[in-house]
């Protein structure tokens, strides 16, 4: 279906993930890599030396290089520039001229890096936020479908954040480590996982996703079909790159390579007026693909409707070998037939989820018709049960059948069940479809009401109903209290369990004053309950005062180690450079010694080298666990600030972000502290 455009093999190996096509000498591209010990080589296959051979420059950086990116940061050089970022510092590059723009520390590491307003070209720092763990991917996408285009971040959290400025505006909680993101067109982005998935975001819906047991190791977009739509490109861990339809996830093409795909980049390298996707893989192989021929294109869609219906019942196909050995494990067989004793085929049943005040569990409640019984239950579920796929057998064949709902994590999602109804005594049975749909918050049960309360809470003021608060209790919580609510009382409070970790949870709304306290000792859930709180009713700005201790304690730990660790590193500095100057001396002297034929003050000399030596390497190994250790603290601060600022919604949410950063940079820790707490200083 697609055109092999060119083929090369370079003569390094090329690590996963960093390669980038930049416009370094202002006419032609160049293909950028990160190979072995620290060292960039620079491939340009316009460019060509005196022999005629095509230029290839190599970078020295002599650090572990975590990510690379290339594009313009000064418009008045009119060149792409080359980013580089390491464990400890950002490096942005100008090949052509061979000198640093600019040489910035980051004292908790650069893992990740794309072109856009974070640093000046003199490498001021012009944005900064927070997120709530390390950075593992960040890309550009137009996700509100409105001028300009907002930064989506992926973090090792299981998060994606989505950026307008410095405010976060959405939140996806995923079920692993987000590794990936790319834009697609539109408000659409392409993502992976450390697990395995890929998928496609429509705005902040999921559009669909697929699973390998192979890692994903980059993912791009492309029109490669001529259709005028972009497709999801992939590179896997086994040398498998993909084009996926960005509608449904139908693989449209694939080839495999002998080794990992390292990068899959979009330009015209050749120069040529032709865009082309470049698949490089991490031994060094380079290919090039073009866009499919317009005059193809119907042959294309009939080629992508015949792929996507072959597609459809290879995974029908699948689905139906899976299902029919977990009931061979489970040493069931079930037989189809057009027997009269067989079940309908459009029987329905009913499924709910049933909270469990006694214990604060939850069960799956399941009913068929009163002439039918249940014989076994198959549960899909990703990422919040034990298991992806659990099977329940009931031997007695009830019209009503229940299992427990252990949830380990809360996040939105759809739970999937197949369940097996036949006619009681019958050896035939009708496999029912059915689906759960989870909330963030489905896994809290109602408590009966008591003076219990935990101590640490969150309060603002909201200006509606205790209708509308009780509406969106319903909606969030899954509860039924609408209908049963007196709303006559000036005060509504409703206290629930966690099912996952027995942690209380007390919401109340006084409605003379307007103000609604959320009790919990988890500060991250109070975040994620006034941010869905807001959204619900359409609350643009939001203040908010809190209380929560026994973090706050926690983070005053965190604070001091910070400052314990900032000292350490300065004395090992210290020693270090006082050990520097000393090595310098013994050379001199035992060379000097060496040129005078002193033999034994050369041994000297080197004896007290070769311990010198040693004490160097050991405080090298301190300042790398001491650093190590500060990048940990770090992440725990910003954390504490990213928890803290989504109790807040709008302005008031980018103000903390801000001043938070400006307090930590003065060292004013109290200040910190009142800002967290009171949302201004």
């Amino acid at each position: 279906m697609f055109k092999s455009a060119f083929k090369l093999f370079l003569s390094d190996p090329v690590h996963e993930g960093q390669a980038t096509i930049g416009c370094f000498n202002g006419s032609s591209l160049s293909l950028t890599c990160v190979t072995n010990a620290g060292k960039v080589f620079v491939h340009t296959p316009q460019a060509t030396n005196l022999d005629g051979d095509n230029q290839v420059k190599y970078l020295n950086v002599n650090k572990q290089i975590n990510c690379i990116a290339s594009g313009t940061i000064d418009p008045m050089l009119r060149r792409d520039v080359l980013l580089i970022g390491t464990p400890n510092n950002l490096l942005a590059y100008d090949v052509e001229e061979n000198r640093d723009l600019f040489f910035r520390d980051v004292p908790d590491g650069v893992t990740s890096c794309l072109v856009g307003k974070g640093f000046d070209a003199k490498g001021s720092e012009a944005y900064w936020t927070v997120t709530g763990d390390e950075v593992t991917t960040m890309a550009f996408a137009n996700f509100t479908n409105s001028p300009g285009k907002e930064l989506l971040v992926g973090s090792k959290d299981n998060e994606i954040r989505i950026f307008q400025n410095e405010q976060a505006i959405e939140e996806i909680l995923e079920i692993d480590e987000v590794t990936r993101l790319c834009p697609i067109y539109s408000s659409k982005f392409g993502y992976a996982l450390s697990n395995g998935t890929i998928g496609i975001y429509s705005g902040s819906r999921r559009q669909w996703r697929v699973k390998s047991r192979h890692q994903p190791t980059c993912i791009n977009s492309f029109d490669l079909t001529g259709d005028g739509v972009p497709e999801l490109l992939s590179g896997w861990s086994n040398g498998k790159f993909e084009v996926r339809s960005e509608k449904t996830g139908e693989t449209l093409f694939k080839e495999s390579f002998g080794a990992p795909i390292s990068s899959v980049l979009c330009a015209d390298f050749r120069g040529n007026g032709r865009e082309e996707v470049i698949c490089i893989t991490e031994d060094g192989e380079v290919k090039g693909y073009l866009q499919a021929d317009s005059s193809i294109g119907k042959t294309i869609e009939d080629s992508k409707r015949s792929a996507e219906s072959l597609s459809q019942l290879q995974h029908l196909r699948t689905e139906l070998q899976q299902e029919i050995k977990l009931y061979q494990t489970a040493n069931f067989q079930a037989e189809y037939s057009t027997s009269p004793n067989q079940v309908k085929v459009d029987t329905t049943i009913a499924v709910y989820i049933e909270k469990l005040q006694a214990d604060y569990s939850m069960r799956v409640v399941i009913k068929s018709a009163k002439t039918t019984g249940i014989k076994a239950v198959v549960v899909e579920a990703d990422g919040v049960l034990d298991s992806e796929v659990t099977f329940h057998p009931f031997p007695e064949e009830k019209d009503t059948a229940y299992f427990p709902l252990n949830l380990k994590a809360r996040f939105a999602c759809v739970i999937s069940l197949k369940v097996l109804v036949g006619f009681p005594l019958s050896n035939f049975y009708h496999a029912v479809k059915a689906e759960i749909p989870l909330g963030r918050f489905t896994s809290f049960v109602p408590k009966l009401p008591d003076s219990s309360k935990p101590t640490s809470y969150v309060k603002f003021k909201v200006k509606d109903t205790i209708q509308r608060f009780v509406s969106w209790l319903d909606q969030a919580f899954q509860t039924k209290l609408y209908n049963t609510t007196n709303y006559n009382k000036d005060t509504f409070e409703m206290s629930f369990v966690s099912s996952i970790n027995k942690m209380p949870l007390v919401l109340t709304f006084n409605a003379n004053e307007s103000i609604v306290v959320i009790s919990t000792d988890d500060m991250s859930l109070a975040g994620e309950l006034v941010q869905d709180l807001a959204q619900f009713l359409g609350i643009l700005e939001l203040q908010s005062v809190n209380d929560f201790p026994r973090e706050m304690e926690e983070f005053e730990a965190v604070l001091r180690d910070v400052e314990s660790y900032n000292a350490a590193r300065l004395t090992i500095s210290a020693d270090v450079a006082d050990r520097t100057s000393a090595i310098k001396e013994l050379v001199i002297k035992g060379e000097e010694a060496r040129i005078l034929q002193n033999m034994g003050s050369v041994r000297e000399s080197y004896r007290q080298l070769f311990r010198l030596n040693k004490e160097m390497v050991a405080e090298h190994e301190k300042k790398a666990l001491n650093h190590k250790a500060l990048v940990e603290s770090l992440k725990k601060v910003n954390s504490m600030i990213q928890k803290a600022s989504n109790l807040r919604v709008g302005k008031a949410k980018s103000a903390l972000i801000t001043s938070c950063r400006a307090a930590i940079k003065a060292n004013n820790m109290r200040t910190l502290f009142k800002l967290i707490k009171q949302g201004t200083s």
